[in-house]
């Protein structure tokens, strides 16, 4: 079975106004493209006439034992369809909620064998120590760069 380290949990950010969903997807898609999240899963998508509930899991292979995991989830209340410059978009209030984790052995490369995957658990604490650091820096790094384009692009639409 995978193995998750969470790494940061809870990073959100708010807004309320009007917002356009499909631009604010659209930009966590291209961001998460550019920094190559390859595999991006939608685990959730609920919406109602006053609510909305997105879930997104993007994941990135650094090796064949770590995969980094963005987990953002999008929610919107009291929400009402407004047109706006020939634009149908959402008045309400939106969140969205950014977690981090790393898992390890997502192959299951270990799984089938306990002794030798409890000398890689001793081997990854002991040795591989600043390895791990540097993966949770550079997870760190990419879930404060999504979060800051995301808060950029709620101040622009917070100027229109």
């Amino acid at each position: 079975m995978v193995e998750v380290d969470l790494v940061l949990k809870g990073i959100e950010t708010s807004k309320e106004g009007y917002l356009d969903m499909r631009d604010l997807y659209g930009l966590i898609k291209n961001f998460l493209d550019n920094i190559r999240y390859s595999i991006i899963l939608e685990k959730e998508h609920f919406v109602s006439e006053n609510e909305i509930k997105i879930k997104i899991d993007a994941k990135k292979a650094i090796n064949d034992y770590i995969k980094f995991v963005l987990k953002i989830t999008i929610t919107g209340s009291r929400l009402k369809k407004v047109k706006l410059k020939e634009k149908e978009t959402y008045e309400g209030q939106f969140t969205v909620r950014l977690r981090a984790e790393i898992e390890k052995d997502y192959e299951d490369t270990y799984e089938e064998k306990p002794m030798l995957k409890f000398f890689r658990e001793l081997f990854d604490y002991l040795v591989k120590v600043s390895d791990f650091n540097r993966f949770n820096r550079m997870i760190k790094t990419d879930l404060f760069s999504l979060r800051d384009e995301i808060k950029a692009y709620f101040e622009i639409e917070k100027l229109d």
